[in-house]
């Protein structure tokens, strides 16, 4: 089955929730994610940083962004325009 999600960054094509095994999108991995109260991966590999933490919670992607923050180049800013404007560019 081709993934349905042409954007889809999660590598993990053994998930269920991965849209690659299924025609139903990101449904099933947002709302597998509301229920654990965790972030979709592909928020995580947007952010170009190590991942500081071994979870995929609310705490875990701040921990993330805040560690990038910290370590940022002075263009910072402009690339998460940039990144913003991708993401709402998506149909």
């Amino acid at each position: 089955m081709a993934k349905p999600v042409s954007f889809c960054t999660c590598t993990d094509t053994k998930c269920p929730y991965n849209p690659i095994n299924h025609d139903q999108g990101c449904t099933p991995c947002i709302a597998k994610n509301l229920r654990e109260s965790e972030i979709p991966t592909c928020f995580f590999n947007k952010i170009d940083h190590p991942k500081p933490t071994g979870s995929w919670h609310y705490e875990d992607f701040a921990a993330l962004v805040q560690a990038a923050k910290n370590e940022a180049p002075d263009d910072a800013p402009k690339k998460l325009e940039v990144i913003i404007n991708e993401v709402d560019s998506i149909d």
